[in-house]
């Protein structure tokens, strides 16, 4: 049984995924006001970083802002590696090596995005009120998706474990899509050979493909496998010839027979995936089709307590079933809320669904009452390509 002040981690890959899981806990009776759900580097920022990384690094006067590689001016940029190269991420074993840097930056008033992992397993590994804190307020530590876990992050998994948490990985190493920034599904099978730390269990039934589409994927891994009984078949392959230009103008001839022959009653019921973004910028320029790009959500990839306040209310306007509470909810985990100030809160909140036009601007004013700060230059250029 938990005490009031307890709660559990929640980890997954995304803020949706984090908005869900949540959500979902709820509506089974759960408190989850002590609980923490989000993505790791969230949860690094807030619950490690932020909070204790000037007991090893002192104090600093200016406000802390998480910024990209890419969003620092050269001085910074040329003393580390190029990180929006693939293969160039940082890991634990770097530390010594950039400490000076990330005590410079930090001094600046920065945390690199790129570091929190690394920065986060120092600081539990050098800081007893870091691991103090933890183990008084979390009990149990779950995430999702594991994959695609990074060294980093099975490293503070392994730490956060090694505090006594009990905790639990799910993982599946034939979905690892995410190798070229840096996750590895050795990771999950290192778990795997732990039985003396983990138990582990097979999910080997699909409750979300037809068998069909099952099969196609288990013979990609094992030629050999054994088939699920199917009357049906529902995934083809096709091989296209030529450039990438011309598989997307292919794709728009099969997607406008299959309208034709009505298959399909909408273009938006198609999707197309691509490996990587090149792949998608050739795509975008051949499809002959209407088409909406969906690709990284620019305020998420920001984690700043202003972008993930933005995110919420932009969720809470456009979204009917999100509720207020969890904005409010939200906004108390980056400053405290009196109980005088509920409403006059909520009410700014609502600002959101009852105003008839909504613009930026009134975005960033709504963050920044709610924050009582003001918002960066990089906060706003995320949220305009939200």
């Amino acid at each position: 049984m938990l005490k009031s002040y307890q709660g559990v981690i929640g980890i997954t890959f995304t803020v949706k995924a984090s908005r869900e899981l949540k959500q979902r806990c709820k509506r089974d009776g759960l408190d989850t006001k002590a609980s923490f759900f989000g993505t790791i580097d969230h949860f690094c920022l807030t619950e490690i970083v932020s909070p204790f990384i000037s007991r090893l690094y002192g104090l600093t006067i200016k406000p802390i802002e998480c910024k990209a590689y890419k969003e620092l001016n050269d001085e910074f940029r040329n003393l580390l590696p190029n990180l929006e190269e693939v293969g160039n991420e940082l890991k634990t074993e770097d530390y010594e090596m950039y400490e000076s840097v990330f005590r410079a930056l930090h001094q600046s008033g920065i945390i690199l995005l790129e570091s929190l992992g690394v920065v986060a397993v120092h600081i539990l590994g050098n800081s007893e009120g870091c691991r103090k804190y933890i183990k008084s307020k979390y009990k149990s530590l779950y995430v999702d998706e594991y994959q695609d876990s990074s060294q980093t992050q099975h490293q503070l998994f392994l730490a956060l474990l090694g505090l006594g948490l009990s905790a639990v990985a799910v993982g599946d190493v034939k979905q690892s899509i995410y190798a070229f920034r840096g996750s590895d599904p050795r990771y999950i099978k290192d778990l795997i050979d732990k039985p003396d730390v983990f138990e582990h269990h097979i999910v080997n039934i699909n409750h979300r493909c037809h068998p069909s589409i099952t099969n196609y994927s288990n013979r990609l891994f094992d030629s050999s496998c054994q088939l699920l009984p199917t009357q049906e078949i529902r995934v083809y392959q096709r091989v296209f010839n030529g450039t990438q230009l011309d598989v997307a103008k292919t794709l728009s001839k099969s997607i406008n027979k299959l309208l034709i022959d009505g298959v399909i009653s909408s273009f938006s019921d198609v999707a197309i995936l691509v490996r990587n973004n090149k792949s998608l910028d050739f795509l975008k320029d051949g499809l002959e089709v209407p088409f909406r790009i969906f690709n990284d959500d620019p305020l998420s990839l920001i984690n700043s307590d202003a972008s993930k306040v933005m995110g919420s209310l932009l969720v809470y306007r456009y979204d009917q079933k999100s509720l207020i509470s969890d904005t409010v909810e939200l906004v108390s985990q980056y400053r405290s809320i009196a109980l005088s100030e509920i409403t006059s809160v909520r009410n700014i909140i609502k600002t959101m669904r009852n105003c008839s036009y909504l613009n930026k601007e009134l975005v960033v004013d709504i963050a920044h009452q709610l924050l009582s700060r003001e918002i960066t230059n990089a906060e706003i250029s995320a949220l305009a390509g939200w």
